[in-house]
């Protein structure tokens, strides 16, 4: 007799899942997208045609685009987004890895891949009083750690809290983990909007220890969630071997295409970030003068905030939802249960939300 509960893993469905809203006929500031008028600009202008009946030549298109990111092709390799990347990843790793410390929170299919690889996870948790994350608690967990083949992984700045470890900092757990002989996982989804630099994640600490994996993708720093492009940097030992599943492969030509166009149009970009940047900075010192919210230095494209009450959140919630905006509300994850998280646009509109959030 067929039973479906022979071929599902209750270990894979313990992951803490958002709850995803219908943001149809919304502004969805929940997502932490890149939002700006200008960005159908640099659309209207890369209209481009190509020949959807042949296949990318991969290796070309590796060289190509590694040069326009400023990367080298030795040590880079594409994926569909860095979901694909961290899929890609993890399964390489299954047959070699003993355990995995996850900073938390973090991007849920973090825990979600690794439980599908069998992979057992120790979280690495926020420290609520300071809404950041303590270098010293990891080094604890990692020391305290009985496995032999560990990967440490974290996103900088935190795609939650918006939270940043140090430069210093950073190097110190490549070094301590490289002695350890285990893997530094580092996720840069939001580094465009901190005070850090892609050239010092490459140049001195991935080029410096071979057992740094850098994860990035275009989705927020380039306005292009829908397309789907990222890659990881690492030894080039380590990207030889993760070419072996083609993960390339599944990356579209006119995605290809369109990412080119976006990156040619580098000032566009830069201009919208450091606006994002501005307008985020100036709405946490507004909320840092209010007696009604706590808000952490964000250094993502968003500003994260702990309500004094559940009520409070819901509150806010409502009044974002009734004026035409969704926000995230993260009472899906225990440790934020009285959080919220708001996407800071580069437009006009930062107005509006800064009104909504600070009126009485």
């Amino acid at each position: 007799m067929f039973k479906m509960e022979k071929f599902i893993d209750s270990r894979c469905t313990q992951t803490e899942l958002k709850k995803k809203i219908d943001k149809h006929g919304k502004i969805n500031l929940a997502s932490n997208e890149l939002l700006s008028a200008k960005l159908a600009l640099i659309q209207s202008k890369s209209a481009i045609y190509h020949k959807a009946n042949t296949y990318p030549y991969y290796p070309r298109l590796r060289q190509k685009y590694a040069d326009l990111l400023g990367l080298d092709s030795e040590r880079t390799e594409f994926f569909a987004g860095s979901d694909s990347a961290i899929y890609f990843l993890l399964s390489a790793l299954r047959t070699r890895l003993d355990s995995a410390i996850v900073q938390f929170p973090n991007y849920e299919n973090y825990f979600a891949y690794a439980s599908l690889n069998d992979i057992p996870v120790t979280k690495w948790p926020l420290d609520s009083t300071k809404m950041s994350f303590s270098t010293e608690e990891l080094i604890h967990l990692i020391d305290d750690s009985a496995s032999l083949n560990t990967a440490v992984i974290l996103t900088n700045p935190n795609g939650f809290t918006g939270s940043i470890i140090s430069e210093d900092k950073m190097l110190e757990l490549a070094k301590i983990l490289y002695m350890k002989g285990f893997l530094l996982v580092i996720d840069l989804a939001y580094l465009a909007f901190s005070s850090q630099t892609l050239a010092f994640y490459t140049n001195h600490v991935a080029d410096k220890f071979d057992n740094v994996i850098l994860i990035n993708s275009l989705s927020k720093s380039h306005g292009l969630a829908s397309e789907r492009f990222g890659y990881v940097y690492a030894a080039p030992e380590f990207i030889q071997y993760l070419r072996q599943w083609n993960g390339i492969n599944s990356i579209g030509g006119s995605t290809y295409d369109l990412v080119a166009a976006y990156i040619q149009e580098d000032l566009v970009l830069q201009e919208i970030r450091q606006t994002v940047i501005r307008h985020r900075d100036e709405l946490i010192d507004g909320l840092e003068r209010s007696l009604s919210y706590s808000v952490s230095h964000s250094e993502g494209n968003f500003v994260f905030i702990r309500h004094s009450s559940d009520r409070e959140k819901h509150a806010m919630i409502e009044k974002f939802y009734s004026r035409g905006y969704v926000i995230r509300d993260l009472g899906n994850i225990s440790c934020l249960s009285d959080c919220s998280r708001i996407t800071i646009p580069a437009d006009d509109i930062m107005r509006d939300i800064t009104n909504i959030i600070l009126e009485d």
